[in-house]
């Protein structure tokens, strides 16, 4: 075992469990990055709530913006959720408000 599939989630209400528990950014994406077909409007809110919680941002968005797989990986879910037209307004009023806070 390589370790590759420890964030690995069991569905959404598992993978909003470990994102909340979730230490570092770099956590939170390896969650995202390893959960993103599992991931729901729900956890990707709250994988940008809890990326504006770390101090890892405090430094602006911008460079990991282009670096990182879960967090370009994390943003083209929100699109998709947001031009996905079978989730309530309030779904993505959250993500983009979770969003807007990093």
């Amino acid at each position: 075992r390589d370790g590759s599939d420890v964030f690995r989630g069991r569905g959404p209400r598992f993978i909003k469990g470990m994102l909340t528990k979730a230490n570092c950014a770099q956590d939170i994406l390896s969650i995202v990055e390893s959960n993103m077909a599992e991931l729901s409007a729900s956890n990707v809110s709250t994988a940008f709530r809890r990326l504006a919680e770390q101090t890892y941002f405090s430094h602006g968005v911008e460079d990991l913006a282009d670096a990182d797989e879960g967090f370009q990986g994390l943003l083209q879910r929100a699109r998709s959720y947001a031009c996905d037209k079978k989730y309530i307004a309030r779904d993505v009023a959250s993500m983009l408000h979770s969003l807007a806070k990093l």
